[in-house]
């Protein structure tokens, strides 16, 4: 399980959803559903969270391009 960490987030989200559709259409016990859609909403929060980390780093990366002098300097 640690070794998942060393995967790209995509890859291992995929792989999730993979194994919780297979947990949903083949019930193996009587709350697999009811888990499988709980990993799913987890893995939904997860990709967002992601993706709004995302946009905030490179809203900060915009910000700092528009400091810049006109000569090129940094503002301090």
């Amino acid at each position: 399980m640690a070794l998942l960490a060393y995967l790209p987030f995509e890859s291992v989200a995929k792989g999730s959803l993979i194994v919780c559709v297979g947990m949903f259409i083949l019930d193996p016990f009587p709350l697999s559903r009811i888990y499988a859609l709980v990993a799913v909403i987890i893995v939904q929060l997860l990709a967002k969270a992601r993706n709004a980390a995302l946009a905030a780093q490179e809203r900060a990366e915009g910000e700092e391009k528009d400091n810049d002098d006109v000569d090129g300097r940094k503002e301090k």
